[in-house]
């Protein structure tokens, strides 16, 4: 397993989008937001908007190298598999952070300043990973156990902490989590490069993304916790 050095960015998320778009996946689907929350308005952090003229999303000036956040744990897991990677398990980045020397002084947390960082900021280092901490906690690829007959949402870890988030060890190791379809300014993407995954083809992505579509179209017919397992099913999780 070899941990990504960066956060996947607003560049990235877009194209990833653009091409869902382009292959007749859309981020709206009966009134929700699948991918991410792109109603969010540019002075909560709002970076990637629909462009009407152009029928794309776009990205606000100035930020195509910042970490992409207001994502949901679904499309968090459909770019890591367009990437042919996964989102880490909340045990292997427990483990990457208790073996690292944390300087809470230098990390991005605690409203010190005002949003995430660039992945090119001062601070960068090319052949380490970098904001291990810091910036934006992160979706995992694992969550709390529930019941076969639990009629809840199913959820996801989230680990860390991030730039509006208290700058504490406490907060770090904290167990967060949230639904499928939740999103936050403070959870971004990490990925991890596992060589024993099976990657799939972008067809067959688009395949399963499109199953997912009518599993939460026909979300009357299925209990949340039914529509969450098939979900992750679908992302073999």
């Amino acid at each position: 397993m070899e941990w990504r050095n960066i956060l996947v960015t607003n560049e990235e998320y877009c194209l990833f989008l653009n091409e869902l778009r382009s292959n007749g996946i859309n981020n709206i689907l009966g009134g929700g937001q699948v991918f991410f929350n792109e109603n969010m308005i540019y002075e909560r952090g709002g970076r990637i908007h629909f462009n009407k003229t152009i029928q794309k999303y776009d990205i606000s000036a100035g930020y195509k190298d910042h970490p992409v956040y207001w994502v949901t744990w679904i499309g968090a897991s459909a770019f890591a598999l367009y990437k042919g990677l996964r989102l880490p398990k909340r045990s292997e980045i427990n483990s990457l952070v208790q073996n690292t020397q944390i300087s809470f002084n230098t990390i991005n947390a605690g409203h010190k300043l005002d949003d995430v960082q660039p992945i090119n900021a001062k601070n960068y280092v090319p052949r380490e990973v970098n904001n291990i901490v810091g910036n934006l906690a992160v979706w995992c690829s694992d969550g709390q156990k529930l019941l076969s007959n639990d009629p809840q949402s199913m959820t996801r870890y989230i680990y860390g902490t991030a730039w509006d988030r208290p700058a504490t060890l406490k907060e770090i190791t904290k167990y967060h989590f949230r639904p499928l379809v939740g999103n936050s300014r403070a959870v971004g993407i990490r990925l991890v490069k596992d060589l024993s995954m099976q990657k799939i083809s972008f067809i067959e992505l688009i395949a399963r993304i499109k199953k997912i579509s009518i599993i939460l179209k026909e979300k009357k017919c299925f209990s949340l916790h039914k529509r969450d397992q098939a979900i992750l099913d679908l992302f073999n999780l």
